[in-house]
Parts: structure tokens; C-alpha cells; sequence
């Protein structure tokens, strides 16, 4: 089980998050039809602190694998910000 390189403790999985433009259809009193058309923004965090840790689902899924580089492409993305 891999650990959050932000706060260290072990996590079994990571929160998922999106921004995205969704539309319905209004007809008065309800709503129908939903569609989200675009998702500009999304993220995978630690389910403890709340950091973000990717971006890209198929990093999120080898960290959560316990893939090494997939670790350490973790501990690099905390250091950029």
C-alpha cells in the first residue's frame, strides 16, 4: 500500500475530483437531459490530507499499484509548488 509523500501516512485510494461545464434542459420546474460537455480541470488527492497528488489517471492508478516511479513522480510534483 503506497504512502501520501505530503503527510506519509498509507492510503488505499485517492480522491477523485473534476471542474466541468455541464448543460440541461430547463422546462420550468425541472431540469433534464445533463450532459457535462467539458472537464477543464481534475485531480486525484490524498484521501487524509487533501493534497493533489496527479492529474493523470494512469499515474494515480501505478501509484496506487505501488509503481516506484509513480511514487517518486508524486514526491516531484509537491516540490514544484
Amino acid at each position: 500500500m503506497p504512502f501520501c509523500p505530503h503527510c506519509g501516512k498509507r492510503i488505499d485510494h485517492l480522491v477523485y475530483w473534476e471542474c466541468s461545464v455541464n448543460e440541461a434542459n430547463f422546462y420550468g420546474d425541472t431540469y433534464g437531459d445533463f450532459e457535462t460537455v467539458d472537464v477543464s480541470e481534475c485531480g486525484y488527492d490524498c484521501p487524509e490530507c487533501g493534497v493533489t497528488l496527479f492529474s493523470d489517471e494512469e499515474d494515480a492508478r501505478k501509484f496506487l499499484k505501488d509503481d516506484v516511479e509513480a511514487q517518486l513522480k508524486a514526491m516531484g510534483s509537491l516540490k514544484e509548488e
